[in-house]
């Protein structure tokens, strides 16, 4: 991520990327908008980040829409930070098998036979 890279929180869900387009435009060049889908369901998350060129343009949009209402949600805007900053939140790189918890389950009964045997008593 660029030092140029804005990030967004607190959006409505139903926000498009062309909803920041519109806003972010404003304030400089729009270079990226990578609006945060879960990857599973396919919905907004509720977060984005916009890359913006021009002299000092990022700071200027981060100064003037932190805390400003879109679509109902008070916006949270800030420079986006690198990922590097997150590796607390990577796996234990520790093997499966010594993780894993040996439970024990009951028998099965085998067989339809067996089962309307047991019933009967």
């Amino acid at each position: 991520m660029s030092k140029n890279t804005i990030y967004i929180g607190n959006l409505n869900y139903k926000t498009t990327e062309s909803d920041l387009y519109a806003v972010f435009r404003k304030y400089g060049k729009v270079g990226k908008i990578d609006l945060v889908t879960d990857p599973v369901t396919s919905k907004n998350k509720g977060i984005a980040f916009v890359e913006l060129f021009g002299n000092d343009s990022h700071k200027m949009a981060i100064k003037k829409l932190d805390g400003t209402v879109m679509k109902g949600r008070t916006l949270k805007v800030s420079v986006a930070k690198e990922r590097d900053n997150f590796k607390s939140t990577e796996k234990s790189k520790a093997p499966a098998a010594e993780k894993a918890v040996k439970v024990k389950r009951p028998k099965r009964v085998k067989g339809l036979k067996l089962l309307f045997e047991n019933t009967k008593k």
